[in-house]
């Protein structure tokens, strides 16, 4: 079987969510590339077979990958496998620092910012000091940003209210 058809037939596994079948296929295809949507697949299936340190890896290295080929979709799903893996290993505080980097890169940041955007958010210890009420007032503030103004919140037929 060629590595294309380990891979296609892994990623199949995987939304199947056949762990154990998708990890042998997905290995197989990666010994010939370290092609980054194999790597988050494989990810995916270490998650679910609760090997959470093998998960992290390869979603870092899906990230490096995708980097290195300029795979941008790839690199916010990369983040979004770090932040499960890194939830699942108890470290929260990394979680969540996937989940914004994630975000940033859907809303258009660059994916290495020249000032870590987190960086504000850790204290003199090292801590990382992120409240839920500083979470969501966050999203509150995003959502505002997001919201057309003139009306159009009401629905397209607002003009036709009394």
């Amino acid at each position: 079987m060629s590595h294309i058809s380990a891979a296609q037939q892994g990623l199949a596994a995987v939304e199947a969510k056949k762990w154990d079948e998708a990890l042998p296929l997905l290995s197989k295809a990666l010994q010939t590339s370290p092609n980054p949507a194999w790597l988050i697949a494989r990810s995916k299936a270490l998650i679910g077979k609760n090997r959470y340190q093998e998960a992290l890896e390869d979603a870092n290295l899906a990230w490096h990958t995708a980097y290195e080929r300029n795979k941008r979709p790839l690199l916010s799903e990369a983040n979004y496998r770090r932040a499960v893996a890194y939830f699942r290993l108890g470290q929260y505080a990394n979680a969540d620092a996937c989940c914004v980097y994630a975000i940033r890169l859907i809303k258009g940041f660059p994916a290495i910012e020249k000032e870590d955007p987190l960086k504000s958010h850790i204290d003199a210890d090292g801590f990382y000091t992120v409240t839920s009420e500083d979470a969501q007032r966050q999203a509150r503030e995003d959502a505002e940003k997001e919201t057309p103004k003139g009306g159009a919140e009401k629905g397209p037929e607002h003009d036709q209210w009394p």
